[in-house]
């Protein structure tokens, strides 16, 4: 419990269509970060996230849904 309560959930966007050979060339989008003691508190997380990049850049946004089973 008191990993996900301090934790985060990071899922990083990777373009696999970019050519890496070529000077300049970056296949990485960013991230988005979800706090698990969101998921704790509330039983499920649903809705759009930023995506960052490493300088804190919007590059987009995702939609996601996650949800907490007790099994």
């Amino acid at each position: 419990m008191n990993y996900v309560k301090n934790e985060v959930f990071k899922i990083d966007f990777i373009d696999e269509s970019v050519e890496m050979h070529q000077d300049g060339a970056r296949d990485y989008i960013g991230s988005a970060r979800i706090p698990l003691k969101n998921l704790l508190t509330r039983g499920e997380i649903s809705g759009d996230l930023e995506i960052r990049d490493e300088y804190g850049g919007i590059t987009g946004k995702v939609n996601v849904r996650m949800t907490l089973h007790d099994a």
